[in-house]
């Protein structure tokens, strides 16, 4: 039965985007990591090319700061039209993806063994540089404004700090938008009257301006400070690549303001990465069988991966090295560690998240 109470009002109670982003920042570092969120996000998308390219080039007007004759999907997305840093890979987002964009503090991965990364937590970490994240993904666009200053009142339709939706149907991005579109379209030519068959984010840096009124960080994001953390990812890829079960390509460009094509900084491939891959599917295939054992398991059990890959390193100047390596990787049964550890504190310590009944089973605790 409805409420007759004429003396009473909705009061909502909402935490603004802004507070918990803000938040989820304090936890999560600056810099490199930044890369490595995306990094590990699209390996656990399955992606085998993931790429970074930090695009000097402004859009706006230089006395103005207006993005004057671009047809954009909303106006006031104007001041985000300068420099930005893109990140690509070849694997499109399935619709858990976006639920997890929505749960700030939460992910679709939580429930997922094989998956490390978490869209719904550490990708905000870019929000260390930017205000007002989109991309392109299949046929979706997706506009993420946590101020909720453009998609949240009189002037829009839409609400909730973001916007998604296919820009394919009837051609309605090229129509109504197609100079937000083409603004990832710096790599490569893409046909947008048809779905992209990969994901393309856009972070656009934030400015001075910008900072001044940002609820999510102080902070200005120059070019230069982008291109630092690239040089360091680039760095840190073999490294990197060497724990990743998908990922077989990392590649770093760069486009001046002057240019049109952009340069290759960087690139770091897995020559023989079908070899590579299907002994990283044997050990998927078997991990989760042997670090959740049967009770009735053996206690002499040993999992051990072996692999060999061949990486094809490519510097800014045309150089190529290559590195060979054997990484060979043991895990023991767990097991003999559950047993070991009680036996090492008289039955005090038990393993987190793992509850022994008396019938000497184990069920996992929720």
């Amino acid at each position: 039965m409805a409420s007759k109470l004429k003396n009473f009002n909705s009061h909502g109670i909402r935490e603004p985007l802004t507070n918990r982003i803000a938040g989820i920042l304090d936890e999560y570092p600056d810099g490199t990591q930044i890369a490595r969120e995306l990094l590990q996000n699209s390996d656990d998308a399955r992606s085998k090319v993931q790429w970074y390219l930090l695009d000097h080039h402004d859009r706006r007007d230089r006395s103005s700061g207006e993005a004057i004759g671009l047809r954009l999907f909303h106006e006031d997305l104007a001041e985000y039209m300068g420099p930005a840093l893109l990140a690509g890979s070849d694997s499109i987002f399935e619709e858990k993806d976006f639920l997890s964009m929505k749960n700030l503090a939460a992910s679709e991965k939580k429930n997922d063994e094989t998956k490390i990364g978490q869209m719904g937590i550490g990708f905000n970490s870019i929000y260390h540089m930017t205000d007002c994240p989109s991309f392109i993904s299949g046929d979706q666009f997706m506009v993420i404004e946590p101020h909720e200053r453009i998609f949240n009142g009189k002037r829009s339709v839409f609400s909730e700090g973001a916007v998604r939706g296919t820009f394919v149907d009837d051609c309605e991005g090229l129509e109504e938008f197609p100079d937000q579109l083409e603004s990832f379209a710096v790599l490569e030519d893409i046909d947008f009257s048809v779905s992209y068959p990969g994901t393309i984010f856009r972070f656009p840096l934030r400015t001075k301006d910008q900072a001044k009124t940002s609820k999510l960080s102080k902070n200005v994001y120059p070019a230069e400070q982008v291109l630092k953390m690239l040089l360091k990812l680039k760095d840190e890829a073999l490294k990197g690549i060497l724990f990743l079960k998908h990922i077989e390509r990392i590649v770093i460009y760069e486009r001046m303001e002057h240019e049109e094509v952009p340069t290759k900084l960087f690139e770091i491939e897995v020559i023989n990465a079908k070899e590579v891959s299907q002994e990283r599917q044997h050990l998927l295939a078997n991990l989760k069988a042997h670090v959740y054992p049967e009770p009735t398991a053996s206690k002499d059990a040993i999992l051990e991966y072996s692999v060999r890959p061949i990486f094809r390193l490519t510097q800014g100047d045309g150089s190529v090295t290559e590195e060979r390596w054997h990484i060979t990787t043991m895990v023991g049964n767990v097991l003999t560690a559950h047993a070991h550890m009680e036996e090492m504190t008289n039955g005090e310590a038990h393993p987190l998240g793992w509850d022994r009944s008396p019938n000497g089973s184990r069920s996992q605790d929720r």
